[in-house]
């Protein structure tokens, strides 16, 4: 059963029995949803760094750096900061401008280049 099946079966089953364990089922949902962006990636012509520009416009779209992936934030009434997305990470979030200093930000994870996983 692929992980998109499992979430497909666990959502399910919280629905109708009102489990209220959301942090497995998020993890699980996750985890599903980075496996559709992988498959996604193999077809998506090349993974070129986004600009800060495209990623005002990715509202609520998965983004990746070389060490993890996150969600972008650009909703004025989330951010507090006009012009400048947050990316929420699983510790947390931070500013754009903060994670394109310290190196790029894709909307597909980056092939491994056969350097040691971090």
């Amino acid at each position: 059963m692929s992980e998109i099946e499992k979430a497909i079966d666990f959502f399910s089953r919280a629905a109708i029995n009102g489990i209220e364990q959301t942090r497995g089922y998020m993890r699980l949902a996750a985890t599903a949803l980075r496996e559709k962006a992988e498959r996604e990636t193999r077809t998506q012509p090349g993974n070129l760094p986004l600009t800060l520009e495209q990623l005002r416009q990715m509202d609520n779209k998965p983004v990746w750096t070389d060490r993890r992936c996150g969600v972008v934030r650009a909703d004025p009434q989330i951010t507090r900061r006009p012009g400048m997305p947050v990316i929420h990470f699983n510790y947390g979030w931070e500013w754009v401008d903060d994670v394109l200093a310290c190196g790029p930000i894709y909307a597909h994870k980056p092939e491994k280049s056969g350097a040691a996983d971090g």
